[in-house]
């Protein structure tokens, strides 16, 4: 079901659902505080804007839609270059990285004022493909091409994954290749959509592992198979979306959907597809 924009016209368009217009859309996240409204993440119209579910209309959350910048403040003075991720925090609020200027930021609602704010949050050295939130503390995760670190105490270090390739075993040894997304499980555990192997990678923090679910192969094979994560193929994997209430986590993954069952303690029993 469509909610809001076109499928055919991109642009910018305030308005009703179906008459706005959106550019690129690199973030999708509801309200912490009101699920009927969405905000999203328009990288192209350098803002955050809302869709609001009930009055069946958009309009411009925080950030000047029409040109690029970097300043905090209120949603008059905000301003924002290429916004990508949005990222739930513990405080209802919302996070997301600005490429512009390569940082990360925090919208939350002001208690006096009932205005939403933005503040930077951390400087970074260089553009992230994406990045998570520990689900219990404030360190932050950062997925980049070849490796993830992690902000602590506002240092950071890198974690695993400098090498670039494939190997599983101890975060110490552990590659990746291109990684896309992450997604928490549970204090221990978080997922990796690790595109360049083909493959999604368990990381244990407390065992210091890492483990992959299906087969480790080139980019370039187009062969999908559902299976154990011994036996299964996937291609290009994506986002990463966990429903708990099902012991499943979904994947994009080129183009369809791929259903990631699991038992307790996050062993995954069987991978399968979705229809597109």
């Amino acid at each position: 079901m469509l909610v809001a924009g076109n499928l055919t016209f991109k642009g910018y368009k305030q308005g009703s659902n179906f008459e706005a217009r959106f550019g690129v859309v690199k973030g999708l996240i509801t309200n912490p505080s009101d699920s009927a409204e969405i905000f999203v993440a328009d990288y192209s119209y350098n803002c955050i804007r809302l869709i609001d579910r009930n009055l069946l209309k958009t309009s411009e959350l925080i950030g000047k839609c029409d040109s690029k910048g970097h300043a905090d403040g209120d949603p008059q003075t905000a301003q924002i270059g290429y916004p990508a991720e949005l990222v739930k925090g513990m405080n209802q609020d919302i996070w997301f990285f600005d490429s512009f200027r390569p940082s990360l930021r925090r919208i939350y609602k002001e208690t006096n004022s009932n205005q939403w704010q933005l503040v930077t949050v951390h400087q970074l050295e260089s553009r992230v493909e994406s990045f998570t939130l520990h689900p219990s503390t404030n360190d932050i995760y950062l997925i980049r091409s070849k490796d993830v670190s992690r902000i602590r105490n506002s240092k950071e270090e890198v974690v695993f994954g400098e090498s670039g390739m494939h190997n599983d075993g101890m975060l110490s040894e552990a590659s990746i290749h291109y990684p896309k997304h992450s997604l928490f499980l549970d204090n221990d555990v978080f997922l990796l959509s690790d595109t360049g192997n083909n493959v999604i990678r368990i990381v244990n923090l407390k065992s210091s592992t890492i483990s992959s679910i299906c087969v480790p192969r080139s980019p370039n094979n187009d062969i999908y198979r559902d299976g154990t994560p011994a036996e299964c193929l996937l291609k290009s994997p994506g986002h990463l979306i966990h429903l708990p209430e099902n012991n499943e986590v979904v994947a994009t993954s080129d183009g369809v959907f791929f259903s990631l069952t699991y038992e307790s303690e996050f062993i995954v029993v069987y991978a399968k597809f979705k229809v597109n």
